[in-house]
């Protein structure tokens, strides 16, 4: 009787909390809402289908503030589903009414993960605080400052704002020798593979310590994990532990903050995780960690020291710290160094990363030697002098070949003579992965040419040479604005027609590449400037049987960097060039950019556009009959256009080289897909490769292209019956059709004959408007409306007016926009415009057009993205 009545009185409250959705494909049901005057009721979610009640979620409301939860959904294929959310009534812990709002929901078609605790999902955390000691010292859940505002953190770590989460232990209450406990439950199998990563905040004069401890929840015996002590900078940390798991079951970790002898000591804690990710290793360090890592730094007038790194003017590398040399000396040739942790060295361990920054015209030297066999041995193993700009760079030394038993690294800069300069040095990682130098298992990309490795020379006589640029070339009209990243900061390899005369050249090359196996060159090249100057490109390779020519190109080739791809012999040994050819006049800068050497073939589709666009297979053999099918669509400008298979082989009895037409799709066929299929018969064919050619204007798309051996099948369309709707892949109830719900993956149901809406299909010269009474407006209001829109849409108060809201982006289901109304005469109109000339797919839908009462930001519109929550009354 009571389950009974506490159900109605769950559905009374949710009355305004339902929505219908329909569960093809979905997965989970993600939502945000939020706690105000907390109290001990219950908030939670179900679902109902077919006269059945299901939970999904519950909690009890014991928390202010901002919250997000993401919930399986249970499988109930092609069912509609009722979500109830729902709260019971109650009063919040200082007496007066509690509040709790619903701010966001989606139905996503990716699955929840809950791998992390960041403490905003109260259910996925699954943790649990211990009793207070007498005193009141207990850790708390916390935003923003928290209870402690000057030795607190002042934002979480997740999102790094005020309404992120954490725990905190505050110690302006208890006194010295108080703990606070919490705990954190997890589910593992037996491994040696696990390990416990956190992020901690202890900063104050009086911080106490933090212990971690692990046991089986069904044991009383407890291991400690990590212990931490003492005052650090303002900041999150990051602990890494390993977890020793014997025996599987339910592991309860345990966080256990011992206060220390005054109020200004917090402690905190947030992101935990159980992850088969490893610690970071102990000589690894980003200086953003406390002790600087345990690097440690001998004595000296001229010494490394911690600095924010917002204080080199270096571009991007801003945030956080790094370490500095400083100078409280005259002394010419005075050495500052630091030296890593002792570490053992494993088989595994065979390279060391780290960044660093030499700028000023009395720049020293930086020089890295790594000591091992006990200190009694070393080895120099990089050294770079002289000012290197106000640039970051990267560079590596090789660890393969050292002594395993005690071995450290040590980087020593030697002071100018002035003393002027600045050496830094940032993000030390040692890695598992081969050093390697040069373009071989790695791409260069010019942002580290200490480890690209290239040279270069040129014609005698002239400065028509390769060198590395940042930001755009010297001559306007030619030449990249960025990298091939799209990075304006990024560094590429360019030679500037601006220097040299006609027929003068330069070579790059890199260190010696050897392969065993099917390999690819890939890189981008640049080639940009007025017709008949863009350089000559050639891609060589020498062995010692002389210089063979890869590949060749020439001519202007657009504003952007164009990847290429290349297939290299079996086996190769000897040296890649690449040679750019001056031509005459200044505007034919030609540039490179990331350049590597990879296994396996080019088996992406290659895209061409000179002359006709152009998109071709990768190499393809055939032993038996085979079809080809692929998808198509055509929105052509007039009849001649189209989209054209050509079909390149090889015949088995000849080795003889052909094509043929085998396809041929002209005039425009609209916005729908379509399918198209070609047999290949195998006794014609040994090998082939697959070309489609667009001609005339229009868009062209092809996807979903699959070989499949055999006879190519019957193509059919879905047979619907009389109450059913036709999609392009399937038939749906005719009472979905225009609900404002996409049920066709296209969304053909909602715009094709929809009566129950507006519906415009604009063109791309002109703007279409629909247009509202004049009504005059006494005070401040906000025009309310829903849209479906593929085009450019825009709202327009009177003519004379400058836009109020504008939507350029293509959205294939049902939104709410807003904008604000002033006091005056008004008409409002909504324009509608295609993006292109040929996009004549476009569409725009208007529907239940209002004006509230206040401003927009009084009515906030619904964040539900899926149309079936456009309906819902929230």
């Amino acid at each position: 009787m009571q389950k009974t009545k506490e159900k109605q009185k769950r559905k009374q409250l949710s009355n305004n909390n339902t929505a219908d959705i329909k569960t093809e494909y979905m997965k989970g049901i993600s939502f945000t809402y939020e706690v105000h005057r907390a109290a001990k009721v219950k908030f939670g979610l179900t679902i109902g289908y077919n006269g059945v009640e299901e939970n999904l979620f519950s909690t009890a409301a014991e928390y202010d503030g901002i919250f997000r939860e993401c919930v399986v959904l249970l499988s109930h294929e092609n069912q509609k589903l009722e979500l109830v959310f729902y709260v019971t009534k109650g009063q919040s812990l200082d007496g007066n009414i509690m509040n709790i709002k619903l701010l966001d929901v989606l139905v996503q078609q990716t699955a929840c993960k809950n791998e992390m605790c960041t403490f905003e999902s109260l259910s996925s955390c699954n943790f649990t605080v211990g009793c207070s000691d007498q005193n009141g010292y207990q850790f708390k859940l916390s935003t923003g400052s928290g209870f402690s505002p000057f030795t607190g953190p002042s934002a979480d770590f997740t999102f790094k704002n005020s309404t992120g989460h954490y725990m905190l232990a505050d110690a302006s209450s208890g006194a010295m020798g108080d703990s606070a406990s919490f705990y954190t439950y997890s589910d593992v199998k037996a491994t040696n593979a696990l390990f416990l990563r956190f992020y901690y905040y202890m900063n104050g004069p009086n911080v106490g310590s933090l212990e971690v401890f692990l046991k089986l929840s069904e044991s009383n015996e407890e291991t400690i994990c990590q212990t931490l002590r003492g005052n650090y900078l303002p900041s999150w940390y990051m602990a890494c532990t390993v977890l020793n798991i014997s025996v599987s079951g339910r592991y309860e970790m345990q966080f256990k903050a011992v206060r220390g002898n005054g109020t200004q000591g917090d402690l905190a804690i947030d992101d935990t995780t159980v992850t088969t990710t490893p610690c970071p290793h102990p000589a690894s360090c980003g200086f953003e960690e406390p002790n600087n890592c345990e690097y440690a730094m001998m004595p000296s007038a001229y010494y490394w020291t911690l600095t924010p790194s917002y204080s080199l003017n270096a571009g991007r590398h801003s945030n956080g710290y790094h370490m500095q040399t400083v100078s409280n000396s005259s002394v010419e040739s005075d050495i500052a160094v630091i030296q890593s942790p002792p570490f053992e060295l494993t088989r595994n361990t065979k390279c060391a990363l780290f960044e660093f920054y030499m700028a000023g015209d009395d720049v020293g030297s930086l020089t890295v030697t790594v000591s091992y066999d006990n200190g009694t041995k070393t080895k120099k193993s990089f050294y770079v002098a002289g000012d290197q700009g106000d640039e970051w760079f990267r560079a590596k030394i090789s660890l393969a070949y050292m002594d395993y038993n005690n071995v450290s690294i040590i980087f020593s800069a030697m002071r100018g003579q002035i003393g002027s300069d600045v050496i830094a040095l940032d993000n030390i990682v040692i890695s598992e992965k081969v050093c390697t130098n040069g373009i071989q298992e790695e791409v260069c990309e010019f942002d580290s040419p200490f480890t690209c490795g290239y040279q270069s020379n040129f014609s005698d006589g002239s400065e028509y040479q390769w060198t590395r640029r940042i930001g755009p070339s010297l001559t306007n009209g030619t030449g990249p604005q960025f990298d091939a990243n799209g990075d304006p900061y990024g560094a590429y390899l360019t030679v500037d027609s601006s220097y040299g005369t006609e027929h003068q050249y330069s070579f790059v090359w890199f260190p010696a590449i050897v392969t065993s196996s099917t390999s690819k060159l890939t890189f981008y090249n640049h080639m940009y400037g007025r017709d008949n100057q863009v350089a000559d490109l050639s891609v060589l390779f020498a062995t010692d049987a002389g210089l063979h020519v890869l590949a060749e190109f020439c001519c202007n080739n657009g504003e952007t960097l164009k990847f290429k791809c290349l297939d290299l012999p079996y086996t190769l040994h000897g040296v890649l060039y690449f040679k750019a050819v001056r031509k005459n006049g200044v505007f034919g800068d030609v540039a490179i950019d990331k350049i590597g050497l990879l296994e396996g073939n080019c088996t992406d589709y290659v895209m061409r556009s000179e002359g006709t666009a152009s998109l071709i297979s990768p190499p393809t053999t055939l032993n038996r009959s085979s079809c080809i099918s692929f998808d198509y669509q055509l929105m052509a400008k007039d009849s001649t256009a189209g989209l054209v298979f050509v079909l390149h082989y090889a015949i088995a009895s000849t080795n003889v080289f052909g094509k043929k037409v085998l396809f041929n799709a002209t005039g425009d066929q609209g916005s729908m897909w379509r399918k198209g299929q070609i047999q290949v018969d195998e006794a014609e064919v040994v090998s082939f490769y697959i070309q489609f050619l667009s001609s005339g204007a229009g868009r062209f798309s092809v996807d979903n292209i699959i070989l499949k051996t055999g006879l190519c099948p019957e193509l059919t369309k879905p047979h619907c019956s009389s109450d059913e709707f036709l999609c392009l892949e399937k038939c749906i109830p005719s009472a979905y059709e225009c609900d404002k719900k996409n049920d066709c993956a296209l969304g053909e149901d909602e715009t094709r004959s929809c009566s129950n809406f507006l519906v415009a299909y604009p063109s791309y010269y002109s703007s279409m408007s629909l247009q509202s009474p004049t009504v005059n407006i006494q005070i401040n209001k906000c025009l309310s409306f829903e849209y479906y829109s593929t085009a450019i849409l825009n709202v327009t108060l009177n003519p004379s007016s400058p836009m109020n809201w504008t939507d350029s982006s293509t959205h294939q289901y049902w939104r709410k926009g807003q904008a604000d109304v002033y006091p005056g005469d008004v008409t409002v109109y909504f324009g509608a415009r295609r993006f292109n000339t040929y996009d004549q797919s476009s569409v725009v839908a208007i529907d239940n057009i209002k004006l509230l009462n206040g401003t927009c930001s009084e009515h906030k519109p619904d964040k539900c993205i899926h149309i079936f929550l456009i309906n819902a009354k929230m």
